[in-house]
């Protein structure tokens, strides 16, 4: 899925990739957390259903400049959780990716 991703303060944050889940119908959740597990923000997720009969789905986050350009420097924390509709659901969680933020030398409004 992700291991890592760059992003500038105030920029778009938009990641794309895939997950291979088992068949049912799922959807995802993904939050940003700081190194104390502070959360930062939580991403749009856009899950899409995979063409029968695979299991592989794509899989894109985002959260918008106006959300980022507050993100603190540094490292921060994300993974995306999945769950499917059935009872109880079955839960599985992608592995913890890091987003190393920058600080833009240019400000433009």
């Amino acid at each position: 899925m992700f291991q890592q991703a760059n992003l500038t303060q105030g920029d778009t944050f938009s990641l794309a990739g895939t997950a291979l889940l088992g068949a049912g119908t799922w959807s995802a959740t993904s939050q940003v957390v700081d190194g104390q597990g502070n959360l930062i923000a939580t991403n749009e997720v856009t899950l899409t259903d995979p063409v029968s009969p695979s299991n592989l789905y794509t899989i894109l986050l985002t959260s918008p400049a106006t959300s980022t350009v507050n993100w603190p420097k540094g490292q921060l924390f994300s993974n995306v959780r999945f769950a499917d509709t059935s009872t109880p659901p079955v839960i599985k969680s992608s592995p913890t990716f890091t987003i190393y933020v920058s600080v833009s030398p240019t400000n433009e409004p």
